[in-house]
C-alpha cells in the first residue's frame, strides 16, 4: 500500500538587531546539520507510516485502472501489491472451460482481477492483458466514480447514461459513452420485470432503488 509521505519545511528565523552596536553572539552549528535533518525526516516518515486510512486514489480511464493497462503485460508481484496466478473451471454450453486469470491484492484487500488478451485470428491467448475486473473503492473516474458509488452518484456524474441487462451473464450493467467501461449493478437493488426478450434489455433508473451501488467496473480490450 502507497503510503503519502509528507515532507516539512523548516523556517530559519534571522535574528535582526533593534539598536545599539552590540551584535548577538553567532549560534552553535551542529557539527553535521544535514545527517539531523535528514534524521527528522526519516522520524516524521516512519511515523506517517503508521497512520492507517491514507491510501492512494488510482484513476480509471477507457483503457486503464492505475498502472495496469489492457494491452499491456501482465503484471508481476511488487512492494506495492501480489500476483497470483489462478486457473478457474466454468462449466459453458460447450461443457468445461478452463481459464488462467491474476489476481492482484495488497496486504488489506483484493484489488482486482486479469484475464489474457484472446487472440481471434490464431484462436490462442496473448500474453497481455485482455480484460479487468475491479474489486476495490482505491479505483475512480476522475469524477469519483468506482466500486461503491451509488446509481444516482453515476447518473449525476455521467447525465448521459445507460443502464441494461443480459441474460447472458445475468449482469445489470450501467455506462457513458465517454468511457468504454462497464459498471456493473447490484442486482438485488432491482425492482422492475425483465421481459427476456433480447439478450441486452435497455432498463430504465426507475427500475432500481436509489441506493443500488456499483459492484464492479469491468474493462476489457476491443
Amino acid at each position: 500500500m502507497k503510503t503519502i509521505r509528507l515532507i516539512p519545511f523548516i523556517a530559519i528565523a534571522t535574528l535582526v538587531s533593534c539598536g545599539g552596536e552590540q551584535k548577538p553572539e553567532k549560534p552553535i552549528e551542529p557539527e553535521n546539520p544535514l545527517a539531523e535533518l535528514t534524521e527528522i525526516f526519516e522520524d516524521l516518515n516512519e511515523e506517517l507510516s503508521e497512520i492507517d486510512g491514507i491510501q492512494e486514489i488510482y484513476t480509471i480511464t477507457s483503457e486503464s485502472a492505475g498502472d495496469f493497462t489492457l494491452g499491456g503485460a501482465i503484471p508481476v508481484s511488487t512492494d506495492e501489491y501480489t500476483v497470483k496466478e489462478e486457473n478457474i473451471t466454468t462449466d459453458t454450453e460447450e461443457g468445461p472451460f478452463t481459464e488462467t486469470v491474476y489476481n492482484v491484492s495488497d496486504e488489506n484487500e483484493n484489488l482486482l482481477q486479469i484475464m489474457l488478451e484472446y487472440d481471434y485470428e490464431t484462436g490462442e491467448y496473448k500474453d497481455a492483458i485482455g480484460e479487468m475486473n475491479i474489486y476495490s473503492d482505491r479505483f475512480q473516474t476522475v469524477e469519483g466514480i468506482g466500486m461503491g458509488s451509488t446509481i444516482i452518484e453515476f447518473m449525476d456524474a455521467y447525465p448521459d447514461y445507460k443502464i441494461w441487462y443480459t441474460y447472458v451473464s445475468d449482469m445489470y450493467v450501467i455506462e457513458t459513452e465517454s468511457l468504454g467501461v462497464q459498471f456493473l449493478l447490484d442486482g438485488s437493488g432491482f425492482e422492475g420485470e425483465i421481459s427476456g426478450s433480447s439478450d441486452m434489455e435497455i432498463l430504465s433508473a426507475e427500475d432500481f432503488s436509489a441506493d443500488t451501488k456499483i459492484v464492479t467496473v469491468r474493462m476489457f480490450k476491443i
